[in-house]
């Protein structure tokens, strides 16, 4: 069998190569476009779903801030309407000329200090895990505001459970002097932390 010279097999392989290199290439491309595709979609759905959650959670925010706004700035018409205030101090009034009274019956004595926060305040005590989600500044007055409100309702508690009604005079005016102070408290902190939720709300 004769000898295929070795000019002549270079020459052949070099001409394989040749054809082999753009089929190679090409199924490469033919590989490498679906992946990136894919690639592309995947990266995709995550900025659509990242922008999505921080949409849906700046709403969240927004509603939930218009939504507690609404309920202190109602509680705070409540007790204008009905004037606690004037009440407190009629209450002292009468008590320092020396007349003993029955002390106040302003909730049901049957609930619990909890209970009565809830009914008060529902929005908020349903939420209460959200409630960072204002800062740090916000969030602190408004534990203050549930703590003394909280404070208030078990002395209001006790007044309706006729539980003070057979002590002494001195001691019912330091009561519901120290009780007065706290609705105070609590008015001031609910009317400074309505303009600031209704600043995120709206």
């Amino acid at each position: 069998m004769p000898q295929e010279p070795i000019g002549e097999i270079a020459k052949n392989l070099a001409h394989l190569a040749e054809n082999i290199a753009p089929a190679s290439n090409q199924l490469t491309a033919i590989i490498a476009a679906p992946i990136l595709t894919a690639i592309g979609a995947l990266v995709a759905a995550y900025i659509f779903n990242r922008l999505s959650y921080w949409h849906q959670k700046k709403e969240r925010r927004r509603l939930l801030a218009a939504a507690i706004a609404a309920e202190l700035e109602g509680w705070d018409t409540i007790c204008t309407a009905r004037d606690y205030d004037a009440y407190g101090q009629s209450l002292l009034q009468t008590l320092a000329g020396g007349t003993d009274i029955e002390m106040p019956r302003l909730i049901d004595p049957s609930l619990s200090t909890a209970q009565t926060a809830s009914l008060n305040f529902p929005i908020i005590h349903r939420n209460i895990d959200d409630i960072g989600i204002f800062g740090s500044e916000i969030t602190s007055e408004v534990s203050r505001f549930l703590s003394l409100h909280q404070g208030l309702t078990a002395d209001l508690i006790a007044y309706a459970q006729g539980r003070w009604d057979h002590v002494g005079i001195s001691e019912k005016i330091d009561s519901i002097s120290v009780n007065l102070g706290l609705f105070r408290q609590c008015v001031s902190l609910a009317r400074g932390l309505i303009p600031k939720f209704k600043a995120i709300a709206f």
